[in-house]
């Protein structure tokens, strides 16, 4: 006969009470560790993907910083290099001027040769110390600044002209420009193409001319050297 629990064989009622009717705690947390460990790996490939992406972005910022400092050496270089020529060219002009009624200065970016040959009154015509004087300079330009743009301005002072061919102040000091001018480029052979001049009469004067100094330094003719490379 067999025994039997609330009418259901005993066999049946032992089996039921080995297998359960669900997972236990552990099978639940276990599956929970499987998860919580799938979701670390996901972040942590997440992350390693992003270093990646941070680590590209500072090799470019590296390298546009690099670019950048090696661009900075060179402007600050090709400046150096630029105030280096300045000073030499200024030193080769103030030799061939010295001795001579010439001076060398700075205008801005250009060099300004102020010359103050000895004209006869109311003439334009250039003697033997003027053309000596415009060969030494115009050699050192030569040398130095084969392409500048040369403009040759003649300045007077404000005496009324008498007893010459020329009406007024202003076409005098043209002339006397127009005289070296062609002196530069007929005998030193600068370009023709790259100066040109001006005649401004007494009406740019430097000093007073109520007093002979003053006249005297007013009664000139500048060459105005403006080279082709900036900086220079």
């Amino acid at each position: 006969m067999r025994l039997s629990v609330l009418g259901l064989p005993l066999i049946i009622l032992a089996g039921s009470m080995l297998t359960g009717c669900g997972p236990s705690t552990y099978e639940l947390k276990y599956k929970a560790l499987l998860e919580e460990n799938r979701n670390l790996h996901g972040q942590l490939e997440t992350q390693a993907r992003n270093g990646d992406d941070m680590r590209g972005q500072i090799k470019d910022l590296a390298a546009k910083l690099n670019y950048s400092i090696d661009a900075l050496d060179m402007q600050a270089k090709q400046k150096k290099d630029a105030e280096a020529g300045k000073k030499k060219l200024m030193a080769s002009l103030q030799e061939a001027v010295a001795g001579s009624p010439c001076e060398v200065a700075m205008r801005n970016a250009d060099y300004v040769i102020t010359t103050r040959f000895t004209f006869e009154p109311g003439a334009a015509e250039l003697n033997v110390k003027a053309r000596s004087d415009l060969r030494k300079i115009a050699n050192v330009l030569s040398d130095n600044l084969p392409d500048a743009s040369l403009l040759v301005a003649g300045h007077a002072d404000n005496t009324q002209i008498r007893e010459s061919k020329f009406a007024s102040n202003w076409e005098l000091s043209g002339a006397r420009a127009m005289s070296v001018m062609r002196f530069l480029v007929d005998d030193c052979k600068l370009k023709p193409e790259k100066i040109g001049y001006a005649g401004y009469g007494e009406f740019r004067p430097v000093a007073d001319n109520g007093t002979m100094e003053g006249r005297e330094q007013n009664r000139r003719v500048e060459i105005i050297v403006t080279p082709h490379q900036a900086g220079m």
